[in-house]
Protein backbone atom coordinates (compact mmCIF):
# COMPACT_ATOMS: atom_id res chain seq x y z
CA UNK A 1 0.00 0.00 0.00
CA UNK A 2 1.74 3.27 -1.18
CA UNK A 3 0.49 6.75 -0.57
CA UNK A 4 1.73 9.03 -3.29
CA UNK A 5 2.06 12.90 -3.57
CA UNK A 6 2.59 15.04 -6.45
CA UNK A 7 2.84 18.73 -5.25
CA UNK A 8 3.59 21.40 -8.14
CA UNK A 9 5.35 24.32 -6.92
CA UNK A 10 3.88 26.36 -9.67
CA UNK A 11 6.32 29.36 -11.53
CA UNK A 12 8.97 28.17 -9.20
CA UNK A 13 13.03 28.80 -11.01
CA UNK A 14 15.37 26.36 -10.61
CA UNK A 15 18.25 28.76 -8.96
CA UNK A 16 15.83 30.18 -6.83
CA UNK A 17 14.75 26.32 -5.55
CA UNK A 18 18.10 25.72 -5.53
CA UNK A 19 18.39 28.94 -3.28
CA UNK A 20 15.38 28.48 -0.58
CA UNK A 21 14.71 25.08 -0.76
CA UNK A 22 18.02 23.04 0.55
CA UNK A 23 15.77 21.37 3.46
CA UNK A 24 13.51 18.91 1.26
CA UNK A 25 15.56 15.32 2.00
CA UNK A 26 15.26 13.21 -0.43
CA UNK A 27 16.96 12.48 -4.08
CA UNK A 28 17.19 15.98 -6.15
CA UNK A 29 17.28 15.64 -9.83
CA UNK A 30 19.66 18.53 -11.43
CA UNK A 31 18.88 18.11 -15.13
CA UNK A 32 15.29 18.39 -15.42
CA UNK A 33 13.34 20.10 -17.92
CA UNK A 34 9.64 21.28 -18.40
CA UNK A 35 7.80 20.02 -21.89
CA UNK A 36 6.34 23.92 -21.99
CA UNK A 37 6.45 27.19 -21.27
CA UNK A 38 2.69 26.75 -19.16
CA UNK A 39 0.78 25.16 -16.99
CA UNK A 40 -1.28 23.33 -19.44
CA UNK A 41 1.00 21.32 -21.41
CA UNK A 42 3.57 20.72 -18.50
CA UNK A 43 0.83 19.43 -16.36
CA UNK A 44 -0.32 17.46 -19.59
CA UNK A 45 2.60 15.65 -19.59
CA UNK A 46 3.06 14.75 -16.20
CA UNK A 47 -0.27 13.67 -15.91
CA UNK A 48 -0.10 11.72 -19.65
CA UNK A 49 3.87 10.93 -20.17
CA UNK A 50 3.27 12.12 -23.25
CA UNK A 51 3.67 16.11 -24.91
CA UNK A 52 1.23 18.35 -25.23
CA UNK A 53 0.96 18.54 -29.27
CA UNK A 54 0.07 14.82 -28.71
CA UNK A 55 -3.01 15.10 -26.79
CA UNK A 56 -4.26 18.19 -27.95
CA UNK A 57 -2.90 20.69 -24.91
CA UNK A 58 -1.55 23.58 -26.10
CA UNK A 59 -2.11 27.69 -26.41
CA UNK A 60 -4.81 27.30 -28.24
CA UNK A 61 -6.57 24.83 -26.45
CA UNK A 62 -5.53 24.06 -22.72
CA UNK A 63 -8.16 21.62 -21.77
CA UNK A 64 -6.80 18.27 -20.97
CA UNK A 65 -8.64 15.40 -23.12
CA UNK A 66 -10.90 13.00 -22.43
CA UNK A 67 -8.91 9.71 -21.89
CA UNK A 68 -7.96 7.70 -18.95
CA UNK A 69 -4.65 9.35 -17.92
CA UNK A 70 -3.29 9.50 -14.62
CA UNK A 71 -5.65 10.21 -12.15
CA UNK A 72 -8.18 7.96 -13.17
CA UNK A 73 -5.18 5.17 -13.91
CA UNK A 74 -4.80 5.32 -10.33
CA UNK A 75 -8.41 5.55 -9.53
CA UNK A 76 -9.29 2.35 -11.63
CA UNK A 77 -6.30 0.32 -9.62
CA UNK A 78 -8.22 1.44 -6.39
CA UNK A 79 -6.45 4.64 -5.09
CA UNK A 80 -8.39 7.57 -3.61
CA UNK A 81 -7.49 10.70 -5.87
CA UNK A 82 -7.56 13.83 -4.27
CA UNK A 83 -6.65 17.43 -5.78
CA UNK A 84 -6.02 20.78 -4.14
CA UNK A 85 -5.65 23.44 -6.77
CA UNK A 86 -5.06 26.75 -6.51
CA UNK A 87 -4.53 27.29 -10.10
CA UNK A 88 -7.54 28.58 -12.44
CA UNK A 89 -5.93 27.15 -15.26
CA UNK A 90 -5.37 23.38 -13.75
CA UNK A 91 -9.33 23.84 -12.61
CA UNK A 92 -12.44 21.65 -13.47
CA UNK A 93 -13.01 24.48 -16.37
CA UNK A 94 -10.77 22.64 -18.19
CA UNK A 95 -11.06 19.24 -17.15
CA UNK A 96 -8.76 18.73 -14.47
CA UNK A 97 -11.10 17.12 -12.36
CA UNK A 98 -11.49 13.74 -14.37
CA UNK A 99 -10.38 10.64 -12.32
CA UNK A 100 -10.51 12.78 -8.82
CA UNK A 101 -12.61 11.14 -6.27
CA UNK A 102 -12.25 14.49 -4.68
CA UNK A 103 -11.06 17.80 -6.58
CA UNK A 104 -10.68 21.01 -4.22
CA UNK A 105 -10.59 24.39 -7.01
CA UNK A 106 -8.87 27.87 -6.30
CA UNK A 107 -12.38 29.06 -5.21
CA UNK A 108 -12.66 26.82 -2.32
CA UNK A 109 -8.98 27.20 -1.59
CA UNK A 110 -8.79 31.26 -2.46
CA UNK A 111 -12.04 31.62 -0.59
CA UNK A 112 -10.09 29.23 3.04
CA UNK A 113 -13.24 26.80 3.01
CA UNK A 114 -13.86 23.35 1.36
CA UNK A 115 -17.43 23.89 1.48
CA UNK A 116 -17.53 26.91 -0.68
CA UNK A 117 -19.41 26.00 -3.71
CA UNK A 118 -17.44 25.53 -6.55
CA UNK A 119 -17.78 27.72 -8.84
CA UNK A 120 -15.05 26.29 -11.30
CA UNK A 121 -16.78 23.19 -12.08
CA UNK A 122 -20.23 24.86 -12.16
CA UNK A 123 -19.14 27.00 -14.58
CA UNK A 124 -17.68 24.22 -16.81
CA UNK A 125 -20.93 21.96 -16.63
CA UNK A 126 -22.90 24.75 -17.72
CA UNK A 127 -20.57 26.38 -20.27
CA UNK A 128 -23.30 26.51 -23.12
CA UNK A 129 -25.94 29.12 -21.29
CA UNK A 130 -25.11 32.66 -20.93
CA UNK A 131 -22.86 33.94 -18.05
CA UNK A 132 -25.63 35.69 -16.58
CA UNK A 133 -28.52 32.95 -16.59
CA UNK A 134 -25.26 30.82 -15.30
CA UNK A 135 -24.55 32.95 -12.24
CA UNK A 136 -28.49 33.34 -11.75
CA UNK A 137 -28.29 29.61 -11.50
CA UNK A 138 -25.41 29.02 -9.06
CA UNK A 139 -26.79 31.62 -6.73
CA UNK A 140 -29.81 29.87 -6.69
CA UNK A 141 -27.61 26.57 -6.09
CA UNK A 142 -25.83 28.03 -3.15
CA UNK A 143 -29.14 28.55 -1.99
CA UNK A 144 -30.25 25.09 -2.09
CA UNK A 145 -27.49 22.87 -2.22
CA UNK A 146 -25.41 21.77 0.98
CA UNK A 147 -22.52 24.47 0.81
CA UNK A 148 -21.20 26.94 3.25
CA UNK A 149 -24.13 29.80 1.59
CA UNK A 150 -22.79 33.39 2.39
CA UNK A 151 -18.95 32.61 1.32
CA UNK A 152 -20.19 30.69 -1.87
CA UNK A 153 -22.67 34.20 -2.17
CA UNK A 154 -19.53 36.17 -1.97
CA UNK A 155 -16.97 33.82 -4.01
CA UNK A 156 -19.24 34.10 -6.99
CA UNK A 157 -20.00 37.65 -6.62
CA UNK A 158 -16.68 38.50 -6.64
CA UNK A 159 -15.56 36.02 -9.26
CA UNK A 160 -17.89 37.89 -11.54
CA UNK A 161 -16.17 41.15 -10.55
CA UNK A 162 -13.03 39.03 -11.44
CA UNK A 163 -12.06 40.36 -7.84
CA UNK A 164 -11.74 36.65 -6.82
CA UNK A 165 -8.32 36.19 -5.52
CA UNK A 166 -7.28 36.12 -1.95
CA UNK A 167 -10.71 35.80 -0.60
CA UNK A 168 -10.25 36.57 2.93
CA UNK A 169 -6.47 35.67 2.94
CA UNK A 170 -3.28 37.13 2.91
CA UNK A 171 -1.43 34.26 0.61
CA UNK A 172 -2.37 32.46 -2.96
CA UNK A 173 -4.01 29.64 -0.89
CA UNK A 174 -0.98 27.96 0.55
CA UNK A 175 -2.35 28.00 3.83
CA UNK A 176 -5.95 27.16 3.06
CA UNK A 177 -4.03 23.80 1.22
CA UNK A 178 -2.01 23.19 4.75
CA UNK A 179 -5.28 23.52 6.78
CA UNK A 180 -7.32 21.24 4.53
CA UNK A 181 -4.38 18.92 4.53
CA UNK A 182 -4.56 18.69 8.03
CA UNK A 183 -7.91 18.40 8.18
CA UNK A 184 -8.62 15.36 6.16
CA UNK A 185 -8.03 11.68 7.21
CA UNK A 186 -6.08 9.49 4.00
CA UNK A 187 -5.87 6.21 4.33
CA UNK A 188 -4.24 3.75 2.34
CA UNK A 189 -3.32 4.09 -1.16
CA UNK A 190 -4.04 7.50 -1.79
CA UNK A 191 -2.69 9.85 -4.40
CA UNK A 192 -2.82 13.59 -3.91
CA UNK A 193 -2.33 16.06 -6.42
CA UNK A 194 -1.50 19.69 -5.23
CA UNK A 195 -0.47 22.98 -7.25
CA UNK A 196 0.64 25.97 -5.06
CA UNK A 197 0.50 29.30 -6.71
CA UNK A 198 2.53 32.08 -4.13
CA UNK A 199 5.46 31.66 -6.78
CA UNK A 200 3.29 33.13 -9.95
CA UNK A 201 2.52 36.54 -11.05
CA UNK A 202 1.75 38.29 -9.31
CA UNK A 203 4.01 38.18 -6.77
CA UNK A 204 2.08 39.12 -3.50
CA UNK A 205 3.41 37.34 -0.14
CA UNK A 206 2.12 38.20 3.27
CA UNK A 207 3.08 41.61 4.33
CA UNK A 208 5.40 40.11 7.16
CA UNK A 209 7.82 38.70 3.72
CA UNK A 210 7.44 42.14 1.71
CA UNK A 211 10.56 45.02 1.45
CA UNK A 212 7.92 47.15 -1.35
CA UNK A 213 4.83 46.47 -3.62
CA UNK A 214 3.39 43.81 -4.55
CA UNK A 215 4.33 43.33 -8.51
CA UNK A 216 2.58 41.73 -11.69
CA UNK A 217 3.90 40.74 -14.94
CA UNK A 218 2.28 40.67 -17.50
CA UNK A 219 2.53 39.04 -21.99
CA UNK A 220 2.46 42.65 -22.32
CA UNK A 221 5.86 43.31 -20.28
CA UNK A 222 7.53 41.28 -22.69
CA UNK A 223 7.67 43.61 -24.71
CA UNK A 224 7.64 46.85 -22.93
CA UNK A 225 9.16 45.68 -20.42
CA UNK A 226 8.93 46.62 -16.37
CA UNK A 227 9.51 50.24 -14.97
CA UNK A 228 11.50 48.71 -11.36
CA UNK A 229 13.08 45.80 -12.45
CA UNK A 230 14.80 44.98 -9.40
CA UNK A 231 11.47 45.76 -7.34
CA UNK A 232 9.78 43.03 -9.49
CA UNK A 233 12.90 40.48 -8.80
CA UNK A 234 12.84 41.05 -5.21
CA UNK A 235 8.88 40.71 -5.19
CA UNK A 236 9.21 37.36 -7.19
CA UNK A 237 12.18 36.28 -4.13
CA UNK A 238 9.92 37.05 -1.25
CA UNK A 239 7.32 35.72 -2.45
CA UNK A 240 9.39 31.87 -3.22
CA UNK A 241 10.81 32.51 1.00
CA UNK A 242 7.28 32.26 1.89
CA UNK A 243 6.44 29.45 -0.73
CA UNK A 244 9.49 27.54 0.97
CA UNK A 245 8.44 28.35 4.59
CA UNK A 246 4.92 27.39 4.06
CA UNK A 247 5.54 24.45 1.86
CA UNK A 248 8.22 23.20 4.55
CA UNK A 249 4.99 23.17 6.80
CA UNK A 250 2.88 21.04 3.97
CA UNK A 251 5.67 18.49 3.25
CA UNK A 252 6.05 17.72 6.91
CA UNK A 253 2.10 17.51 7.51
CA UNK A 254 2.42 14.96 4.36
CA UNK A 255 5.10 13.01 5.63
CA UNK A 256 3.38 11.73 8.40
CA UNK A 257 0.82 9.65 5.64
CA UNK A 258 2.48 9.77 2.34
CA UNK A 259 5.13 7.20 1.43
CA UNK A 260 6.52 9.11 -1.64
CA UNK A 261 6.47 12.95 -2.22
CA UNK A 262 7.37 14.39 -5.60
CA UNK A 263 8.16 18.20 -5.61
CA UNK A 264 8.78 19.47 -8.72
CA UNK A 265 7.81 22.72 -11.08
CA UNK A 266 5.69 23.12 -14.11
CA UNK A 267 7.87 25.93 -15.66
CA UNK A 268 9.68 28.82 -13.79
CA UNK A 269 10.07 32.32 -14.87
CA UNK A 270 11.92 34.70 -16.56
CA UNK A 271 13.03 37.89 -14.70
CA UNK A 272 14.54 40.12 -17.51
CA UNK A 273 17.38 37.90 -18.91
CA UNK A 274 17.53 38.11 -22.24
CA UNK A 275 14.98 41.07 -22.23
CA UNK A 276 11.88 38.96 -20.97
CA UNK A 277 9.65 38.34 -18.05
CA UNK A 278 7.26 36.26 -17.22
CA UNK A 279 7.11 32.70 -18.76
CA UNK A 280 4.25 33.37 -21.92
CA UNK A 281 6.77 33.41 -24.47
CA UNK A 282 9.84 31.03 -25.24
CA UNK A 283 11.74 27.97 -24.19
CA UNK A 284 14.56 30.32 -22.14
CA UNK A 285 16.08 27.85 -19.53
CA UNK A 286 14.86 30.36 -16.95
CA UNK A 287 11.53 28.90 -18.21
CA UNK A 288 12.24 25.17 -18.57
CA UNK A 289 14.42 23.99 -16.24
CA UNK A 290 12.48 22.80 -13.32
CA UNK A 291 13.17 21.65 -10.18
CA UNK A 292 12.28 17.55 -8.96
CA UNK A 293 12.51 16.09 -5.64
CA UNK A 294 11.20 12.78 -4.63
CA UNK A 295 11.20 12.37 -0.84
CA UNK A 296 10.64 8.85 0.77
CA UNK A 297 12.13 6.50 2.39
CA UNK A 298 15.86 5.42 1.80
CA UNK A 299 15.81 8.25 -1.04
CA UNK A 300 19.46 10.45 -1.13
CA UNK A 301 21.31 11.88 -2.81
CA UNK A 302 21.59 13.85 -6.30
CA UNK A 303 20.93 12.49 -10.20
CA UNK A 304 22.52 14.93 -13.00
CA UNK A 305 21.22 12.53 -15.45
CA UNK A 306 19.08 14.49 -17.68
CA UNK A 307 15.32 14.14 -17.55
CA UNK A 308 11.71 15.29 -17.74
CA UNK A 309 8.61 16.23 -16.83
CA UNK A 310 7.28 13.75 -19.01
CA UNK A 311 8.75 11.07 -17.10
CA UNK A 312 6.76 12.05 -14.11
CA UNK A 313 3.71 10.01 -15.36
CA UNK A 314 6.23 6.98 -15.59
CA UNK A 315 7.50 7.32 -11.96
CA UNK A 316 4.09 7.73 -10.30
CA UNK A 317 3.42 4.73 -12.13
CA UNK A 318 6.16 2.52 -10.74
CA UNK A 319 5.49 3.53 -7.36
CA UNK A 320 1.91 2.44 -7.61
CA UNK A 321 2.96 -0.74 -9.46
CA UNK A 322 1.06 -0.01 -11.99
CA UNK A 323 1.29 -0.58 -15.78
CA UNK A 324 0.76 2.20 -18.22
CA UNK A 325 2.40 3.00 -21.86
CA UNK A 326 4.21 6.54 -21.63
CA UNK A 327 7.07 8.12 -23.78
CA UNK A 328 8.75 8.59 -20.31
CA UNK A 329 10.46 6.14 -18.09
CA UNK A 330 10.84 6.36 -14.21
CA UNK A 331 13.14 8.25 -13.10
CA UNK A 332 13.67 5.60 -9.79
CA UNK A 333 15.42 2.80 -11.94
CA UNK A 334 18.97 4.85 -13.01
CA UNK A 335 17.28 6.56 -15.87
CA UNK A 336 18.74 6.45 -19.25
CA UNK A 337 20.18 9.81 -21.04
CA UNK A 338 16.99 10.03 -23.48
CA UNK A 339 16.02 13.47 -25.60
CA UNK A 340 13.74 15.16 -24.65
CA UNK A 341 11.35 17.72 -25.89
CA UNK A 342 10.40 21.20 -24.77
CA UNK A 343 7.24 23.04 -26.84
CA UNK A 344 6.95 26.92 -26.96
CA UNK A 345 3.40 26.42 -29.63
CA UNK A 346 1.97 29.99 -29.71
CA UNK A 347 0.80 32.25 -27.59
CA UNK A 348 -2.90 32.75 -26.29
CA UNK A 349 -5.06 33.47 -28.38
CA UNK A 350 -6.72 36.39 -26.12
CA UNK A 351 -2.86 37.22 -25.43
CA UNK A 352 -2.72 37.96 -28.54
CA UNK A 353 -5.60 40.75 -28.83
CA UNK A 354 -4.02 41.84 -25.89
CA UNK A 355 -0.92 42.86 -27.76
CA UNK A 356 -2.93 44.72 -30.07
CA UNK A 357 -3.69 47.46 -28.04
CA UNK A 358 -0.09 48.56 -27.79
CA UNK A 359 0.03 48.95 -31.29
CA UNK A 360 2.13 46.51 -32.37
CA UNK A 361 2.70 45.40 -36.03
CA UNK A 362 1.15 42.09 -37.10
CA UNK A 363 4.31 41.08 -37.92
CA UNK A 364 5.78 41.25 -34.64
CA UNK A 365 2.75 39.88 -32.49
CA UNK A 366 3.15 36.91 -35.52
CA UNK A 367 6.86 36.34 -34.93
CA UNK A 368 5.70 35.74 -31.61
CA UNK A 369 3.50 33.65 -32.55
CA UNK A 370 5.70 31.07 -34.36
CA UNK A 371 6.07 27.59 -32.90
CA UNK A 372 9.12 27.21 -30.74
CA UNK A 373 10.79 24.22 -29.71
CA UNK A 374 14.40 22.43 -27.17
CA UNK A 375 15.77 19.77 -26.70
CA UNK A 376 18.24 18.53 -23.41
CA UNK A 377 20.30 15.31 -24.06
CA UNK A 378 23.60 14.28 -23.27
CA UNK A 379 25.40 17.51 -23.79
CA UNK A 380 23.11 19.72 -22.28
CA UNK A 381 20.00 22.06 -23.05
CA UNK A 382 19.62 23.65 -26.26
CA UNK A 383 16.53 26.12 -27.83
CA UNK A 384 15.06 27.81 -30.79
CA UNK A 385 14.86 31.74 -31.07
CA UNK A 386 13.83 34.08 -33.27
CA UNK A 387 17.16 34.31 -34.10
CA UNK A 388 18.15 31.13 -34.28
CA UNK A 389 19.27 28.10 -32.13
CA UNK A 390 21.35 28.47 -28.66
CA UNK A 391 22.51 25.83 -26.74
CA UNK A 392 24.96 22.43 -26.15
CA UNK A 393 22.19 19.64 -26.93
CA UNK A 394 22.20 19.01 -30.45
CA UNK A 395 19.80 20.25 -32.57
CA UNK A 396 18.55 17.03 -34.61
CA UNK A 397 17.40 15.41 -31.84
CA UNK A 398 14.40 17.92 -32.36
CA UNK A 399 13.60 16.92 -35.83
CA UNK A 400 14.12 13.24 -34.92
CA UNK A 401 11.36 13.33 -31.79
CA UNK A 402 9.11 15.16 -33.83
CA UNK A 403 9.31 13.06 -36.77
CA UNK A 404 8.05 10.52 -33.83
CA UNK A 405 5.42 12.61 -33.20
CA UNK A 406 2.08 12.22 -34.23
CA UNK A 407 0.43 15.56 -33.07
CA UNK A 408 -3.08 16.54 -32.60
CA UNK A 409 -4.63 20.11 -32.93
CA UNK A 410 -8.19 20.37 -31.92
CA UNK A 411 -10.13 23.05 -32.48
CA UNK A 412 -9.13 25.94 -31.06
CA UNK A 413 -10.93 27.14 -27.19
CA UNK A 414 -12.35 30.22 -27.91
CA UNK A 415 -15.46 29.66 -25.90
CA UNK A 416 -13.78 31.12 -22.57
CA UNK A 417 -15.90 32.30 -19.66
CA UNK A 418 -15.85 36.54 -18.97
CA UNK A 419 -14.55 34.72 -15.11
CA UNK A 420 -11.57 32.61 -17.12
CA UNK A 421 -10.48 35.71 -19.13
CA UNK A 422 -10.27 37.58 -15.75
CA UNK A 423 -8.27 35.01 -14.04
CA UNK A 424 -5.83 34.79 -17.08
CA UNK A 425 -5.72 38.15 -17.71
CA UNK A 426 -4.49 37.92 -13.33
CA UNK A 427 -2.05 35.24 -13.79
CA UNK A 428 -0.56 37.49 -16.48
CA UNK A 429 -1.13 36.04 -19.75
CA UNK A 430 -3.23 38.72 -21.26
Amino acid sequence: MTNIALIVLDTLRKDRFDEYFEWIPGLRFENVYSTANWTAPSHASMFSGHYGSEIGVDAKSPALPDEPLLPRQLQKSGYTTRALSANHVAAAEHKFDQGFDEFIGPTQILGGDANIFDWEKFQSNHSEISDVKKYAIGVWKCLVDDCSTLPSLRAGFLISQNKENKIGQDDSGAKSVLKTIQDTKFGKEEFLFVNLMEAHSPYDPPESYKTGNSQRVTIKNTFTGVSEPEEVRAAYDQSVKYLSDIYREIHEELSQTFDFIITVADHGECLGENGYWGHAYGLFPEITHVPLVISGNGLDGTVETPASLIDVYQTILDLADISGDSRGQSLLNGPEIIPRLAEYRGLLPFAQQSLKQLDLSDNKIGRHNNHLYAVIDSSGYGYERMDGYVGHAEQKHIDDIRNDLKEYTPKADTDVSDEMLGHLEDLGYM
